[in-house]
């Protein structure tokens, strides 16, 4: 795959993730964007300022681009409780309210309302 189509798939993952962390600003857009690294095998990878690995990767992407947003300390930004908070119906139902991204973010930012949330769909988080 060229280099070309895999940073427009990556432009156009991290905009989907900071919608959902209600971010519309294209220039907050691009600046994440240059934060993200493509590895080889296709996981992304969060670089920090100084553009080395281990803000984050695999299959954590959605919460290391919210590391990376809240590294780069814009306090535009809405805050991770706010982006919970933003969450509309049930992400973990399946249904038009299904979403990955909302469940991550939900897990991340109030563990609790994640649990009861799942538990309403059906679904347990709770690890054996």
């Amino acid at each position: 795959m060229s280099q070309t189509i895999i940073n427009s798939l990556k432009l156009k993952l991290v905009a989907a993730e900071l919608r959902a962390l209600g971010i519309t600003d294209q220039s907050k857009v691009l600046a994440v964007a240059s934060r993200v690294q493509v590895a080889e095998s296709g996981a992304l990878i969060g670089l920090d300022r100084d553009g080395n690995p281990g803000i984050g990767s695999g299959p954590d992407y959605q919460l290391a681009i919210a590391d990376i947003v809240r590294d780069m300390g814009d306090t535009s930004t809405p805050s991770r409780t706010s982006a919970a908070a933003s969450i509309k119906g049930n992400p973990f139902r399946q249904g038009p309210d299904y979403s990955i991204t909302g469940q991550m973010v939900l897990m991340r930012t109030d563990p609790v309302l994640a649990e009861d949330m799942a538990a309403e769909a059906g679904v347990s988080l709770r690890r054996h």
